[in-house]
């Protein structure tokens, strides 16, 4: 799941496959911002069916911690 997760944050990025790593904080990557942030969760909700509550979503500051705050371990 983690792999599909990532494949489709670099997909709403406008990124290639394998650019977004789960070591990664959202400054890290340039297209990243609160809106882009707003998206990837509507996307991994729409097309994973992965929910992040929103007070989390307003908290998270990397990919790693967005995963887990969508449930997503492996």
């Amino acid at each position: 799941m983690k792999e599909k997760a990532l494949a489709l944050i670099c997909r709403t990025l406008g990124v290639p496959e394998g650019t977004v790593r789960e070591d990664m904080t959202f400054a890290e990557i340039p297209q990243w911002d609160s809106l882009m942030q707003l998206m990837i969760a509507s996307a991994l909700q729409e097309e994973l069916g992965l929910t992040i509550p929103m007070e989390k979503l307003l908290e998270v500051t990397d990919v790693r911690g967005l995963l887990a705050a969508a449930g997503v371990s492996e």
